[in-house]
């Protein structure tokens, strides 16, 4: 018998050994094989989720406060304060233009309404 068929031997017998202890005792094989699924993963748990930690600013400037908003600024200027920071738009220039409209051009159903517009007419 050479080696390789020696270790094939004695890999089987130990797989077929193991099969017999699962099979002749399984609740506390489930059990135990649970347990130290448990065990490992219970670090996971402690483990924070990305986006869960608390996030700190810090600034070098002590008793940091916003400058106030000033009422004379030029359209052109670049805003100084975030739009966070009161809920509205600092800047006029920066606020949100209205959606704008579209409507169809032809009212009617029919074959126009079918083809996508005015174009055939």
């Amino acid at each position: 018998m050479t080696l390789t068929e020696r270790l094939r031997e004695k890999i089987s017998q130990a797989f077929y050994n193991h099969g017999l202890l699962c099979a002749s005792y399984p609740i506390p094989i489930i059990l135990f094989t649970g347990l130290c699924i448990l065990a490992c993963c219970y670090p996971l748990l402690k483990l924070p989720l990305p986006g869960t930690g608390p996030v700190e600013f810090s600034t070098p400037v002590k008793d940091y406060s916003p400058p106030p908003v000033d009422s004379d600024r030029k359209q052109g200027e670049p805003c100084e304060q975030p739009e966070w920071v009161s809920g509205q738009p600092a800047c006029p220039s920066h606020a949100p233009a209205s959606q704008p409209q579209l409507q169809p051009s032809c009212r009617e159903p029919g074959p126009c309404a079918l083809q996508g517009g005015d174009w055939d007419r």
